[in-house]
């Protein structure tokens, strides 16, 4: 493909949540989008998941004349061949296992043309890790989504090393045709970046519980009452120049040789795997997990990611 080639066929391999709905973002930019999986049943919750996020973002206020058609260009497949026949990407969301990935790579390649584009959308895998086995890893890179994809609009692109310029020209005008926001990350790292700055406030809150500073429900009330909110449109290093860097240069020496540092996850974190307290999928994490708590926790922030979404469109 050319830098200047506009992506109209799109392959979808994984129907499970964020595979159905990436399905959608691209459906919604106007390409035809095939969605792979050997089971029927997760098709069809796949497309009933696409359905049920695209009637939220017209209920939201945010539906588009692209929209009346967007399910239509959705269609599920149980045949690998068929999904990727004519397809000029193919977007991987499998499980997060490297050997899985590379295995259907393999297959992919050997089924698709050089010149159709290949992402992953892992959340930390290494684009060198996955391509290592590829005959065209130039053509390969990873875009990871945020979940849920049709309300969060970043998109985090890492090249490997062998990834072509011309790979990145044309997928980053899918995204941005899509509605979303790519941003480069310029070398591989574990995690990218969101991950890495997501856990490292998570391995430091559940250090003070774990120490007795406070409970649970204290340290989120914290976040979601203070800075949390200050960091959905002032990042942390924004913030850090309004505050004042002599200021954050002064507390960083008292602070950071006081904050954790380990390399294993958490005792407290741990123990509730070892318990099968896993959140919503068993009823019980750090929260309890009663139906009607958990369908009100996610209107909630559904509600404020619609709410971002409407403030970026009148901006425009």
């Amino acid at each position: 493909m050319k830098a200047d080639d506009e992506i109209r066929r799109v392959a979808m391999l994984g129907a499970g949540l964020m595979g159905s709905l990436i399905a959608l973002v691209y459906a919604r930019a106007g390409c035809e989008v095939a969605i792979y999986d050997i089971d029927e049943g997760a098709l069809e919750q796949a497309m009933a998941r696409a359905k049920q996020a695209l009637d939220q973002l017209r209920e939201g206020g945010l539906d588009a004349p692209e929209d009346s058609g967007a399910l239509a260009r959705i269609a599920g497949k149980q045949s690998l061949e068929e999904a990727v026949a004519g397809a000029q990407i193919v977007v991987e969301a499998v499980v997060e296992d490297v050997a899985t990935k590379v295995d259907l790579y393999k297959k992919v390649e050997a089924l698709c043309a050089p010149a159709v584009l290949i992402t992953s959308n892992t959340s930390g895998l290494q684009p060198s890790v996955l391509s290592r086995r590829m005959a065209h890893p130039e053509r390969f890179m990873v875009t990871h989504f945020w979940s849920p994809p049709h309300l969060i609009p970043l998109v985090e692109v890492v090249p490997g090393p062998k990834t072509s310029r011309t790979a990145l020209d044309i997928v980053f005008a899918l995204l941005k045709r899509a509605g979303h926001r790519p941003v480069l990350v310029r070398r591989e790292v574990a995690g990218f970046i969101g991950n890495r700055l997501q856990y490292a406030l998570l391995r430091e809150a559940l250090a003070l519980v774990q120490s007795g500073v406070a409970t649970v429900e204290e340290v989120d009330d914290v976040v979601t009452s203070s800075f949390g909110r200050r960091l959905a449109t002032v990042g942390p290093i924004m913030t850090a120049d309004l505050g004042g860097l002599h200021t954050f240069a002064a507390i960083s020496r008292q602070l950071f040789p006081d904050l954790t540092s380990g390399t294993r996850p958490l005792q407290l974190l741990t123990e509730r795997v070892e318990q099968n307290q896993l959140g919503p999928s068993t009823g019980q994490g750090f929260y309890p997990w009663p139906p009607q708590r958990l369908s009100a926790a996610i209107a909630e922030r559904d509600g404020v990611l619609l709410d971002f979404l409407r403030r970026e469109r009148h901006k425009r």
